[in-house]
């Protein structure tokens, strides 16, 4: 893998990689984060990660964490990468295995979950995506909870104070078929495919970097066979030869100058660009 100490995250099939062992010797779990990359933020964009939150999370508990077991955290969330990119991260801890393999059995959930997605049902498909709109618009439960989030909006200057409402019409208008090309474009290994993967390894696992890592790679790699062999039994498929090696990666050996070399938010407004001006006033559509 190439060096990508000051690389930024951007379309075209980029997959970033930072590979660590955890700060204390002692902790004996590893974690995987699998970061999809939907595109620069934007109400549209902030929409679909929210959709595609609603249907893996729950989907991917039960596979990684309640039938596989691979360990007590398994967690689905959307982020934003200062401010200018919306991802959907799919992060799983274990005490167990090595980040590599988790990293593989996320890859390998996404696989299975495009079949789940086709085959499910326009009522249920219609129920996820009401709950979804139901969650983004509830009301702050504070006045400091409210200041909180329109003072966040301005301090980092984008001043789409009412974004949620908006994402919220976006939402209702998604098809299951939208979700599926997205799941397609943004999740599963093609060209145009951009994640950033990191993976925190015990003290018991080894780095890419590590003398002896070839090896504890082939050992889970064959584990990983193992585990695909049961759920697939005869699934012919070629992109499954070497899905365990993901990648190519390119390493960040640089993590803060990765940071520092990212674009800088392109969604900034102004007050005038979200909300109508009459003679000085600010009227709220």
């Amino acid at each position: 893998a190439a060096a990508a100490g000051a690389a930024a995250p951007a379309p075209g099939g980029r997959s970033y990689r930072l590979s660590m062992h955890h700060p204390n010797p002692e902790e004996p779990n590893s974690c995987c984060f699998v970061e999809s990359y939907l595109g620069e933020f934007n109400v549209e964009t902030w929409a679909t990660a929210k959709m595609m939150t609603s249907l893996l999370r729950e989907a991917a508990f039960n596979q990684l964490r309640s039938e596989e077991q691979l360990g007590y955290i398994v967690h689905t969330t959307d982020t934003k990468f200062l401010e200018s990119a919306i991802f959907v991260s799919i992060i799983v801890q274990s005490n167990f295995a090595p980040p590599e393999y988790l990293h593989a059995r996320i890859d390998d959930f996404l696989r299975k979950f495009r079949g789940d997605l086709e085959a499910m049902e326009d009522g249920v498909f219609e129920s996820t995506r009401a709950g979804c709109v139901e969650d983004i618009t509830q009301k702050a439960k504070s006045l400091s909870d409210e200041k909180r989030r329109i003072w966040a909006k301005m301090d980092n200057d984008v001043f789409g104070f009412e974004y949620k409402f908006r994402g919220a019409k976006v939402i209702e208008g998604f098809t299951k078929a939208d979700m599926l090309r997205v799941l397609d474009e943004k999740f599963l290994a093609n060209a145009g495919r951009t994640q950033i993967v990191l993976q925190v390894a015990s003290h018991a696992f080894k780095l890419p970097t590590d003398e002896g890592y070839g090896e504890q790679l082939a050992e889970w790699a064959k584990k990983q066979e193992e585990v695909r062999g049961n759920r697939e039994e005869g699934c012919d498929d070629p992109a499954d030869v070497g899905a365990y090696a993901l990648g190519p990666f390119i390493d960040i050996n640089d993590k803060f100058a990765f940071k520092a070399n990212a674009p800088l938010a392109s969604c900034a407004t102004t007050v005038a660009e979200e909300h109508p001006v009459v003679e000085g006033d600010l009227i709220t559509a």
